[in-house]
């Protein structure tokens, strides 16, 4: 990867997670400052998350949802036979839906009750993750981290005195980004790539369900939607595989015509690099 690399990744990540954070009006200046944002936090976060739990589910309005019916968009895959179903009609898709319906509302009149333990201890985990997170992905500057406790952070929010400064991190970050963006787009539109392949050629968010690569040849079987993808790249050399490996996540992709050069980029525990030069390649859906 030349452009959609590991650190533009971070940055990506870094800016979709500061775009989250909200002003709070208490000051964080220590510890027991920070334990009653916390405490306030988490009251709150129980309070909504038991009025979802207690909320039967519900259709939504089914003529608004079907107003503009295509059948392909409500295809899925069958648990018994594996394959891939069509409905052919709208009272289909709703004996479908009203069967869908059904096993929620079992599920939901069988739920145990609330627990405020569990709900507490997710919230915690949550937090968790988060500092990682911030830490992982270089989400704030040294500066900011100095001035804010990253605690604080972790619970998307930042004291209202600090917030403009946080708006101007944020900028920066988006200005790096498009610059990046728009030198990528320059230049990797001028590889002589065959336009049908372009199109083809983007998988962003599919689940990798099995990667095979032989002598000369590399398949890899994706699934999107319940539509399986398989994608062969016909007498391929591996240039670097960052050890891909099935329930990765396929990201993005550059396209260089050295040869069908292939830089994809997958998302499992890391964000990793699948690199591939070919003839040609064969996209199926199967």
């Amino acid at each position: 990867m030349k452009y959609y690399t590991k650190d533009w990744y971070k940055l990506v990540n870094a800016i979709a997670y500061i775009a989250k954070i909200k002003p709070t009006n208490i000051d964080v200046n220590n510890d027991n400052d920070f334990n009653t944002l916390f405490n306030i936090e988490l009251k709150e976060y129980l309070k909504a998350v038991e009025i979802e739990y207690n909320e039967a589910p519900q259709l939504p309005n089914i003529e608004e949802l079907l107003k503009d019916f295509n059948p392909n968009d409500w295809a899925y895959r069958d648990e018994k036979t594996n394959m891939v179903y069509v409905p052919k009609s709208k009272d289909e898709v709703i004996e479908l839906l009203n069967q869908e319906l059904k096993r929620l509302n079992e599920e939901f009149n069988n739920r145990p009750s609330f627990s405020d333990e569990f709900f507490t201890e997710e919230f915690y985990e949550n937090f968790q993750k988060n500092l990682q997170f911030i830490d992982d992905n270089n989400v704030f500057s040294s500066d900011m981290l100095k001035l804010i406790d990253k605690r604080c952070l972790a619970l998307f929010l930042i004291p209202e005195k600090h917030h403009d400064t946080l708006v101007k991190e944020l900028d920066d970050k988006r200005k790096t980004l498009a610059k990046i963006n728009d030198e990528s787009r320059k230049k990797l539109s001028k590889e002589k790539i065959d336009s049908e392949l372009k199109e083809k050629l983007y998988f962003y968010n599919s689940c990798l369900e099995n990667i095979k690569i032989e002598d000369n040849n590399v398949t890899l079987e994706l699934m999107n939607n319940e539509q399986k993808t398989i994608v062969e790249f016909i007498n391929s050399k591996v240039l670097e595989n960052e050890n891909v490996e099935n329930g990765d996540i396929y990201k993005f992709e550059e396209l260089y015509d050295c040869g069908h050069e292939i830089h994809m980029s997958f998302e499992g525990e890391t964000y990793k690099y699948l690199t591939i030069r070919c003839e040609c390649v064969k996209i199926k859906e199967a």
